[in-house]
């Protein structure tokens, strides 16, 4: 009467993570919107010395102005995100010292969602600046040489590959998280 009982532990389908990971999620969020705000004010001093340069040379400095107020917006996104960012990083970080709870992946889909939505948005402003220094150039260019322009043009463009590049980072984890909610 030796009889075999077939006992099995099913496997644990969904993967857990904890307080960490979220947390980890925001700080590199708060470390991009830091270097954005960063770029935003070097971008900022370079479109005011272009400014102060078309005034001395007596030409309109009026087309810096579209410009800097898309600067200024942009400022405010990005300082807003930063605040935003921080505050759940924070309240990660204390969760953290006291307890570290476990996350599922669709709890990580949502903040890597959420944040690169928010980076979405500050990539399109990004490119809003770049157009409308674009325009300044080319209405003002009889009067200042193009390579003075290089300056603020490459800081734009490093700004927005700053961007683009953490951006998708944010859209690939969140599929990889999304492709373990389905699984």
């Amino acid at each position: 009467m030796n009889a075999k009982v077939n006992f099995q532990i099913p496997e644990q389908s969904i993967s857990l993570y904890n307080t960490a990971h979220l947390r980890d999620i925001y700080t590199l969020a708060v470390n991009i919107s830091a270097h954005t705000q960063t770029l935003l004010s070097r971008i900022n001093k370079a479109t005011l010395q272009l400014k102060q340069h078309a005034k001395n040379l007596n030409t309109n400095s009026y087309h810096f102005d579209e410009v800097e107020d898309l600067i200024s917006i942009t400022s405010l996104l990005v300082e807003d995100r930063l605040n935003s960012f921080d505050v759940e990083r924070e309240k990660y970080e204390n969760e953290l010292q006291s307890i570290s709870l476990p996350y599922t992946p669709e709890d990580l889909f949502d903040t890597s969602s959420l944040i690169y939505e928010a980076i979405g948005w500050i990539q399109t402003m990004l490119y809003q600046i770049k157009e409308e220094a674009s325009l300044a150039k080319n209405q003002i260019e009889k009067s200042i040489h193009c390579l003075v322009f290089s300056d603020l043009e490459n800081l734009i463009y490093i700004a927005i590959h700053l961007i683009k590049a953490h951006g998708y980072t944010f859209y690939i984890d969140g599929e990889k998280y999304k492709a373990e909610m389905e699984e």
